[in-house]
């Protein structure tokens, strides 16, 4: 392979202009003429409003100034003919420290031998003094010249060593498709010497057959202004191929800057690969900018999106919009740390939200270069369906731990009492009412226990056809009182669950006597639509603004309730997929309705 001999590539190939912002200019003019000097100093701060000149009227003072660390000189202006030493003299003593400090001779006396002496001694220009002030606009235009150009200079200088020793492979290429230079990384990237890849043509780094692509499409695309990305295969020395990342871009002077990344090949090449698409997680890999740039067919499977929407979007975009400040953290915490983990809702293109875990790691290559990051989301629906179950069973049994002693309450008190006039009495009616009692608590016993091991209300199905007239007495001789009645208007056979429809008609009843005074009537009936049926009462009644809140935990209008009855009817309703409404009733109390219950025989009102 034909390349030059020696890895070399001119400043001036390069517009380093940019690089150099507008700073002073800082000259030495050294003249033994102080008149003279001074005359020149003014008018090349008039020319140039950055020039701050300094004069000193001897070369031995003009030394002492320059070995004064403190003052940065940019170029030195002398004259020629000075005593004690002459402005070449002065000159062959700034070279032997300052070698590329600009220094202009500008002198009276010109001769061929004087201009000779001085370019063997390194002057950087030559003038000859003249009469008039146009001669100090030509030499502040000569003073701007060297000065920018020795800047320029050692901006190039500066920047090649860096690109010399920087990990990112760097090439300059002519548009004619040619190296014209190539630091040790893009030359090492695809296994060259940097010597090697000169004078070649960038083709030499393509597969076969892509030659009329690179002349025809590829070099003729890139901006004049602004860069190029491409992603494309390339060849190494031994013929291996690379996926790699380019940046094109042009130079104002017309060389194309060639930065290239590689993307480690296992991504879509070869084991890793094979191993991302056996994973029944989402496994993919983005780079440091969030950007996805693989991912295995089960992201597209589960979320719906295509490859060409998944290789514009971030992972960020992937989830819930109110989720994406996590996901911004996620990717944060990987840069820093190198490693995550988050939880969030996954969007998937139907709409849906599905929780995901996801859990990535930064991926370095063997210089230690963040080459991006691999992303595993694993789908924890069932996790946290799970959780809530728990969640749901744990505030159900702290509930019914409460309703179980407020149940309880009543039959124990019947129960108590009946045994204590039986003892007494001996009459043998008490111990059928106590044993009455003892099998009511025995049933709210049991029924909270198939609670705690179900976690189910009521099991699907298990409806069964009750008689209301005969569910109403049972759940009144566990409530009644002397000074209470129950008139039952309808009695008709209903669609539900017995016990937990006793259950209920308990707690309202409760709930009307607890809270009437005098003699409390209540009444239960059939509602006039046969949409279900309802409980009322001649009671204070309950305020219509306070209607939706009798039905909450704890909630409790007397001193000595425990807000648990109304909350334990509200929740049985609730399990029958029965509605209840507050509403202000006949007797001038409160009128419970419940809505949505099925009855299976024609009315029997009157029976």
């Amino acid at each position: 392979m034909a390349g030059n001999s020696e890895l070399s590539v001119s400043p001036s190939a390069i517009d380093f202009d940019v690089l150099a912002d507008i700073v002073p200019i800082t000259v030495l003019h050294v003249d033994d003429e102080s008149d003279f000097a001074d005359l020149t100093s003014t008018y090349l701060e008039r020319e140039n409003p950055d020039f701050d000149v300094i004069v000193e009227s001897s070369a031995a003072d003009a030394l002492e100034r320059l070995a004064d660390d403190s003052v940065a000189l940019d170029c030195i202006v002398s004259d020629y003919q000075m005593p004690g030493m002459d402005g070449i003299e002065f000159l062959e003593a700034i070279r032997e420290n300052h070698p590329d400090l600009p220094f202009i001779l500008f002198t009276g006396q010109g001769s061929e031998e004087v201009a000779g002496r001085a370019i063997s001694a390194g002057v950087t220009d030559y003038l000859q003094k003249e009469r008039g002030t146009d001669q100090f606009a030509v030499l502040a235009n000569r003073i701007t010249n060297a000065v920018e150009k020795t800047r320029a200079e050692r901006n190039a200088e500066q920047l090649l060593s860096a690109i010399e020793t920087a990990r990112e492979g760097i090439s300059l290429i002519d548009r004619d498709g040619r190296f014209v230079y190539v630091n040790p990384s893009y030359a090492e990237t695809y296994g060259y010497e940097s010597t090697e890849l000169l004078g070649e043509h960038w083709d030499v780094l393509y597969p076969d057959g892509h030659t009329e692509y690179v002349h025809d499409e590829l070099i003729p695309s890139i901006p004049d202004e602004g860069v190029l990305r491409e992603q494309t295969t390339m060849v190494t020395a031994d013929g291996d191929e690379l996926v790699t990342d380019h940046a094109l871009s042009y130079t104002p002077s017309g060389l194309m800057v060639c930065n290239v990344d590689v993307i480690a090949p296992d991504f879509e090449h070869g084991l890793l690969a094979d191993v991302f698409d056996a994973l029944d997680d989402l496994a993919f890999f983005f780079d440091e900018d969030g950007t996805l740039e693989f991912w295995n067919e089960r992201v597209e499977q589960v979320t719906g999106y295509g490859p060409e929407e998944l290789s514009t979007i971030t992972p960020r975009d992937l989830v819930y919009e109110g989720d994406r400040a996590a996901m911004n953290d996620y990717v944060w915490t990987t840069r820093e740390t190198g490693q995550a983990r988050v939880e969030v809702r996954l969007r998937l293109e139907t709409g849906e939200l599905v929780p995901y875990e996801f859990i990535s790691k930064r991926v370095l290559n063997d210089r230690g270069d963040v080459l991006g990051r691999i992303g595993l989301g694993r789908d924890i629906t069932e996790r946290k369906q799970y959780e809530r179950q728990i969640e749901r069973q744990n505030e159900r049994l702290e509930h019914f731990a409460e309703v179980l002693s407020h149940d309880l309450r009543n039959p124990l008190s019947i129960a108590n009492g009946h045994l204590d006039l039986l003892s007494e009495t001996g009459d043998e009616t008490h111990y059928e009412t106590a044993k009455d009692a003892l099998d009511r608590m025995d049933a709210i016993v049991t029924d909270v226990l198939d609670l705690a091991q179900t976690g189910d209300l009521i099991e699907p199905g298990d409806y069964e056809t009750v008689d209301l007239g005969g569910v109403a007495e049972r759940a009144w001789t566990m409530i009644r009182r002397d000074d209470a009645s129950l008139d039952i208007a309808d009695t008709r056979p209903v669609e539900a669950d017995a016990s937990r429809l006793q259950q209920i008609l308990e707690n309202l009843f409760r709930n009307s006597i607890e809270h009437g005074e005098g003699d409390v009537s209540v009444r239960v009936g059939v509602l006039p639509d046969g949409d279900g049926l309802y409980v009322e009462d001649n009671g204070p009644g309950i305020p219509e603004d306070a209607r939706e809140e009798v039905f909450e935990p704890g909630h409790s209008t007397k001193e000595d309730g425990t807000g648990f009855g109304l909350a334990t009817v509200n929740q049985l309703v609730d399990a029958h997929e029965w509605e209840i409404r507050v509403r202000e009733s006949d007797l001038g109390g409160v009128r419970f309705e419940l809505r949505g219950i099925e009855f299976d025989a024609p009315d029997r009102t009157g029976e």
